[in-house]
């Protein structure tokens, strides 16, 4: 076999195998979003209810609580950097209001989110409103 041919065929093979990888990408990415996906976000609303009962308590007292009245949070979190009432939270600056949501493990908003947004969700967070 001259050498020329040896070279295509060693091409040909090796274009065998990236579109065999290719296949394989694509049929991974189906059984992800067939499967994978859809479990994992299953998964999440379970630990999220979990929770979302878990801090029921702490909302109920919230929501009923005066402006003037200290805010309650949920167990093992560090208060020192969240408002102690419902008028503070009014008056946190974005900063103020990223450090508090980081402190209660919140989900990161869009990047060009504004602070309004920010305090709105640290408050359903609490049970409470602004």
């Amino acid at each position: 076999m001259p050498e020329s041919d040896r070279k295509a065929q060693i091409i040909r093979m090796i274009q065998q195998l990236a579109n065999g990888q290719e296949e394989l990408r694509d049929q991974v990415g189906e059984l992800q979003n067939q499967w994978v996906f859809p479990i994992l976000v299953w998964c999440r609303s379970r630990t999220y209810s979990l929770t979302r009962q878990q801090r029921l308590p702490m909302m109920l007292y919230n929501t009923s609580a005066s402006n003037h009245a200290p805010l309650r949070y949920p167990a093992g979190v560090p208060i020192n950097n969240l408002p102690a009432t419902r008028n503070e939270l009014k008056t946190f600056t974005g900063p103020q209001l990223q450090v508090a949501a980081e402190a209660l493990g919140l989900p990161a908003l869009p990047h060009n989110a504004l602070a309004g947004q920010r305090r709105v969700q640290i408050a359903e967070h609490l049970g409470t409103s602004v």
